[in-house]
């Protein structure tokens, strides 16, 4: 599961069990390296999804090429009213995310990805990226086998950290 929102969280479950990691750092989905040489991003690195497209991603990318200071949600509805500037760093950012499902597809090859959190409510622009960035991208056989599902939680990283604690 990926939740889309200023961050990317997201967590991997095998069996029914949370994967956890040997330091409980497992299911960094945010960090997902996809281009070393990209933007600096908040863990450390260069090049994570999260720092191209997550909420505070699109924002930065809006910062250098509008000049300006906008949240994914201003972006999205710039995008709406015709803006090509906003629609291709929405754009961009969906790709971004697609290549970083390509990859856990070929190392996880899961039979579900859950995509959730605001993000999604940037609607076809970022979604149709992110599908065609899944599609042009990795082995058939990953990619063919598993369903992307879009969640309507409002509040998924709560009930998933509620459940950890009460479940």
């Amino acid at each position: 599961m990926l939740i889309l929102g200023t961050g990317i969280g997201g967590g991997v479950v095998v069996n029914g069990e949370i994967v956890r990691g040997v330091r409980n750092a497992a299911g960094e989905l945010g960090h997902v390296v996809i281009d070393r040489n990209g933007p600096a991003c908040s863990c450390g690195a260069h090049g994570c999804v999260e720092a191209f497209a997550s909420g505070s991603g699109l924002s930065a990318r809006a910062r250098e090429a509008m000049g300006g200071a906008l949240d994914a949600e201003q972006l999205g509805t710039n995008a709406k009213r015709g803006d090509q500037v906003a629609r291709r760093i929405i754009e961009d950012g969906g790709r971004a995310l697609g290549t970083a499902i390509v990859s856990l597809l070929q190392v996880l090859n899961p039979q579900r990805v859950i995509l959730s959190g605001p993000l999604l409510r940037l609607g076809s622009v970022y979604m149709n990226a992110v599908r065609s960035s899944i599609e042009e991208g990795g082995m058939p056989l990953a990619r063919g086998s598993f369903e992307l599902i879009i969640s309507t939680l409002e509040e998924p990283s709560l009930l998933g950290a509620g459940l950890l604690i009460f479940g």
